[in-house]
């Protein structure tokens, strides 16, 4: 009995840190991938981390559009400065393909979103998340992704369809996109 209550209680110590390790160790791993707004705008706003940051994104189209959808949601929410915007739209032009990017000079694109945001604020809206659909690949170097960009009032929610396309370095980038029909996105 003596030789019994020593094992158990060391079986005891060990499935506890096993519990403690898993439960802590998935909430830390569920944590790095969680991109909030603050931490866009610290990134938009840091040149030494930005460019990493774009880099490893860059990597699959689902966090392109991911992080294009948080950078879209905060630019039209309402809630930012003119020079925090600006910082957005340069974050934003990072995932842009280089094609788009000559295509929308960097002035021509500031003064859209400005008139844009002029006419959203008259009309009162605003953008206030977003979901997508899983990538559809056209082939190793293509692929369309649809968002739902979600606005404070639900019958004016935007369906775009966005075209990604890998560069020469193998990161995807954004090349296009265009207005759809309302889909739904079952989760």
């Amino acid at each position: 009995m003596r030789k019994i209550i020593p094992i158990v209680a060391v079986v005891a110590i060990i499935v506890w840190f096993a519990y403690d390790y898993s439960t802590n160790g998935n909430q830390e791993n569920e944590n790095i991938g969680v991109m909030t707004d603050q931490r866009i705008l610290e990134l938009s706003q840091s040149t030494s981390e930005l460019a990493n940051f774009i880099r490893s994104v860059k990597e699959a189209p689902e966090q392109v559009i991911r992080t294009n959808s948080i950078i879209r949601k905060m630019t039209y929410s309402g809630s930012y400065k003119d020079e925090e915007i600006e910082s957005l739209i340069n974050m934003q032009r990072m995932l842009f393909e280089e094609e788009l990017l000559e295509q929308n000079p960097k002035e021509f694109h500031q003064i859209m979103v400005r008139s844009e945001l002029e006419q959203w604020e008259a009309a009162g809206l605003k953008i206030i998340g977003s979901d997508a659909r899983p990538p559809v690949y056209q082939s190793e170097a293509l692929a369309t992704v649809k968002v739902i960009f979600y606005t404070n009032d639900p019958s004016r929610d935007i369906y775009a369809e966005y075209v990604l396309v890998k560069n020469s370095l193998k990161q995807w980038e954004i090349k296009g996109w265009m207005g759809t029909e309302p889909f739904e996105i079952v989760k």
